[in-house]
């Protein structure tokens, strides 16, 4: 009897021994399934990553080469009644899209000589470019016009349009004058900064001189009304309401968008308009501000 007691006890041992393996294998097992999925899972997670930034690295790689080709890309002048051809100048830093000159007779017989002149910076920047062709905008206005009144046998209002250049260490300036009968001048003013690339902007060269446009457009006309009252006592001229006429057309032209550029020290320079009893109501006069 004790026999068969020890046979069935060692017999319920042995059972639960090999009961506890077998759930200790599955539990192995479910811990290797569950490892397994979560790799798969970083696995994927890894990849959908790395395709991501891939295509974005993509995106910006073609949104890059898009700028540089616009950047570079030629400007169509073909409508143009000129033709341009831009070259190099003594000035490293300027170009020339046009520069023509030559001798005119008109259909009375009027004659003279004629000179324009079309400048760039030489720069290839977007905002170079950008400059550049508000600069070709503008003074190709003046060349089209007197070039249509050659073609016409009329009479040039304007022989010449030149341009100066102002260097200020890596700020160079471009100043064009176009001058036309009874002393009127009409001035154009650009800047750009070689170092860092860029157009410098009116705002910008009153703050370099610790000014603001307001400011500025009130210094203006009170440079404007002093020099109008030094020139309306000597003529003897009192009545306000007079004084206030000609004060006005220079007063309400006077903005922050004046002609201005750095001198060689530095100093700003700035074609102010100031009012005027005989010809024009006014002439634009460099100040120094």
């Amino acid at each position: 009897m004790r026999k068969r007691l020890l046979i069935i006890m060692m017999i319920s041992l042995l059972a639960l021994s090999a009961c506890g393996k077998s759930e200790e294998g599955k539990n192995r097992e479910a811990s290797k399934e569950e490892v397994t999925e979560a790799n798969q899972t970083s696995t994927e997670v890894t990849t959908q990553a790395t395709e991501a930034t891939t295509e974005a690295t993509s995106e910006m790689t073609t949104e890059s080469a898009t700028t540089a080709e616009a950047t570079t890309e030629a400007i169509d002048y073909s409508d143009r009644l000129v033709a341009y051809e831009l070259k190099e100048t003594d000035n490293s830093y300027i170009n020339e899209l046009l520069n023509m000159s030559g001798e005119y007779t008109d259909s009375v017989d009027n004659t003279g000589t004629y000179h324009y002149q079309i400048p760039q910076f030489n720069a290839t920047s977007a905002s170079a470019k950008a400059l550049n062709q508000r600069i070709e905008a503008d003074l190709y206005k003046i060349v089209e016009n007197e070039v249509i009144n050659m073609d016409g046998g009329f009479s040039l209002m304007c022989y010449s349009l030149t341009y100066e250049v102002f260097q200020y260490g890596d700020i160079v300036a471009i100043v064009a004058k176009a001058p036309y009968p009874n002393d009127c001048k009409y001035y154009y003013a650009y800047t750009y900064d070689f170092e860092n690339d860029k157009e410098v902007t009116n705002a910008e060269l009153l703050a370099m001189n610790n000014m603001t446009a307001d400011g500025f457009v009130e210094e203006a006309c009170k440079r404007e009304e002093e020099h109008f009252m030094n020139m309306a006592s000597n003529m003897g001229m009192t009545e306000s309401e007079e004084i206030e006429f000609y004060l006005e057309p220079a007063r309400e032209d006077t903005t922050a968008d004046l002609p201005m550029y750095l001198d060689e020290n530095g100093v700003l320079n700035v074609y102010v308009p100031f009012p005027s009893v005989a010809g024009a109501s006014y002439y634009y006069t460099l100040c120094e501000f």
